[in-house]
């Protein structure tokens, strides 16, 4: 790939409380080797000096990489500091960063030489990742777990993760509240038939860091899990119902799931959850019928299959 033929690409350097390991982080952004590169050093409003420590190593960086810094004030959430990046993003493929991990210097290179590889059509891309703890001590390759729960692309490492600006162009922002990124990108560039998988670590994935963003500011009870499982599917929701991959079925099968998701939900915020459950006896039945059918007799046939082929 020629200079003339190499596109501008844009790496996003995403923070919230992360001075511990920040440094490290922006170590890997400036050492891509991938050029021309747009270089974006994001904070989303951290009370501690992360934003301090970009601004300090922005002002000393006197490479050829273009850098760009932002703060966001108040913060954004992780799926508001997503769409914040995108609006200052100016290159064709954005390559992500978490400011706990560290990028290898090849990363960009690799991930932009496989979507040029594909005519562009790679919509997003991820990759293994090299799993390390808070004092950066090895801690083995980690796969994505490349499977589906029938319609839903699961594992999707988001520290690994880059992708094209089309799907963004294609799709709108994210939903502000969103806290699982990763999945949403990932399942915009699946049903657009546009996602990749590099079997090659690019990342060093800090364990027990922190979140690249602060949480959504709702109550206690809606930052549980459901409720963040509640706000993907909305997305995806959102997303399977734009025109260029409109998908009746797969909509109303996300409907039904968001109904489940509230139900669970309610059931973990209620303080009368044997009441919730007996008024709402009929969906918390026909609930686990449908978990059986979708995860406990597929797990049955395939234990079978493998005992078969074991005693043959």
């Amino acid at each position: 790939m020629s200079a003339q033929e190499k596109p501008l690409v844009t790496f996003g350097l995403i923070a919230y409380q992360q001075e511990k390991f920040i440094r490290e982080a922006i170590v890997g952004a400036f050492a891509q080797t991938y050029s021309p590169l747009q270089i974006i050093l994001s904070d989303d409003g951290s009370p501690d000096k992360t934003f301090k420590i970009m601004q300090e190593m922005a002002s000393q960086y006197q490479g050829p990489h273009q850098i760009v810094l932002n703060c966001n004030k108040p913060n954004l959430g992780i799926g508001g500091h997503i769409n914040q990046v995108m609006s200052l993003a100016s290159g064709e493929f954005v390559v992500i960063a978490a400011g706990d991990d560290i990028s290898q210097a090849e990363r960009t290179d690799v991930l932009v030489r496989k979507w040029m590889e594909m005519g562009r059509g790679a919509l997003s891309i991820h990759t293994t990742v090299r799993q390390i703890d808070e004092s950066g001590r090895d801690l083995g390759i980690r796969k994505p777990a490349l499977k589906s729960d029938g319609f839903l692309p699961e594992g999707i490492i988001g520290a690994s993760h880059g992708w094209s600006t089309k799907l963004f162009e294609l799709f709108g922002k994210l939903e502000p509240e969103l806290m699982i990124e990763d999945q949403a990108i990932g399942f915009r560039a699946l049903i657009s038939d546009g996602l990749y998988f590099i079997d090659q670590p690019l990342v060093e994935y800090r364990i027990g860091g922190f979140s690249a963003s602060s949480p959504t500011k709702k109550d206690d009870c809606k930052n549980r899990r459901w409720y963040r499982w509640i706000v993907l599917t909305r997305q995806h929701l959102l997303d399977v119902n734009k025109p260029p991959v409109a998908d009746l079925t797969l909509s109303k099968r996300l409907e039904v799931r968001i109904k489940d998701y509230e139900l669970l939900q309610e059931l973990a915020c209620t303080k009368y959850p044997l009441l919730l459950l007996w008024v709402n006896r009929a969906s918390v039945t026909l609930f686990l019928i449908k978990r059986s059918l979708n995860y406990v007799f597929p797990r049955i046939f395939r234990i079978t299959q493998a005992v078969r082929w074991h005693f043959k």
